[in-house]
């Protein structure tokens, strides 16, 4: 084991095993702290496209592949085209088409022929139900899709050629993963405590809880088509959440104050500042010692994301009194 020579130190001259080694922080990795290799969104629904001969182009990506515990950053500023092996005799082949950057040093465990970026291919075996080959793909390279192929096709586009996009989202260390489906998400079972991900198939959001995904609670504020109420700092436009609810709750019990023929209970700061809005307000008047008169109505006063003030309407005596709070927003 070695503290690796730092990224940006001029003169220390880090080698690129260093600099892999050094960068792996930068990207969502799981909980054994391996990296998580993949595509960067925004990405094409599907990287890999037909062609009028038996090419298949690659869209442009960024992504990051992973080689010997450390990242590689890899961007390809498309199409280009990559060639699959002519279609089988008989049956079908599935192909996977890859990326990856070389590497001969002697810092990887596997040195390669060269140091090129490349595109490549794992071909399959003709079957009747065809399956990967399970050579599996070269160290350090990033899946992009499969291909499967019939015999009867003379080029990518032939009827019967199937395009699946197969590739992994990754993300920035503290962002939130893309994926396709539940299901597929469902696969990974090895996130850090608290890995946030997106399923691009329903919009929602997910947070890793123990070792389940746990769906984040879906908010939407509906708006107020009235007047705004001066005080009052609820939106009035509909608008999302993206941050999910957050729900406080409180109580207070104090001596109150008379101004403009009404009864003022003291400010209350909310424990956490809300990140955008209260929405909601709920307030339920408490009675019994020491409170000397309970309190019914109650109204607001003002309301805003960090604190909000009640009041008794038309009451021109000051009590002891009491309420518990709930407060809900984002």
């Amino acid at each position: 084991m070695t503290l690796r020579k730092g990224f940006g130190a001029e003169l220390a001259l880090p080698h690129a095993n260093d600099l892999r080694l050094d960068m792996a922080g930068m990207v969502v990795r799981n909980a054994a702290g391996v990296p998580r290799g993949g595509i960067f969104p925004p990405a094409a629904t599907n990287l890999l496209s037909a062609t009028a001969s038996m090419n298949v182009a690659v869209a442009a990506f960024s992504g990051v592949a992973v080689r010997d515990g450390g990242v590689v950053f890899l961007a390809n500023d498309g199409p280009v085209n990559v060639l699959l092996p002519n279609p089988p005799s008989s049956n079908s082949a599935l192909h996977v088409v890859w990326a990856k950057q070389n590497d001969s040093s002697s810092y990887v465990t596997t040195p390669d022929s060269d140091n090129n970026a490349v595109f490549g291919v794992l071909a399959g075996a003709s079957a009747p139900i065809p399956v990967r080959n399970p050579a599996g793909l070269p160290a350090g390279a990033i899946e992009l899709g499969t291909v499967l192929v019939p015999s009867t096709a003379t080029n990518t586009g032939s009827a019967g050629v199937i395009f699946t996009p197969t590739y992994l989202y990754t993300a920035m260390a503290g962002g939130i993963v893309q994926f396709r489906t539940k299901a597929e998400l469902d696969q990974w079972t090895t996130a850090i405590p608290n890995q946030r991900a997106s399923v691009a198939a329903t919009g929602y959001e997910y947070s890793f809880i123990g070792t389940t995904w746990v769906q984040r609670l879906v908010a939407r504020h509906a708006g107020n088509p009235g007047a705004a109420i001066s005080g009052i700092a609820v939106p009035a436009g509909a608008l999302d959440l993206p941050s999910g609810v957050m729900i406080q709750t409180g109580q207070l019990v104090a001596a109150t104050s008379i101004a403009f023929g009404n009864e003022y209970f003291p400010v209350v700061n909310f424990p956490t500042p809300f990140p955008n809005y209260v929405l909601s307000l709920t307030l339920m008047p408490l009675s019994g010692s020491p409170i000397t008169a309970a309190a019914s109505p109650l109204a607001l006063d003002t309301l805003n994301a960090t604190q909000f003030r009640a009041m008794v309407p038309g009451s021109g005596n000051p009590w002891i009194r009491g309420f518990v709070w709930t407060a809900i927003g984002g």
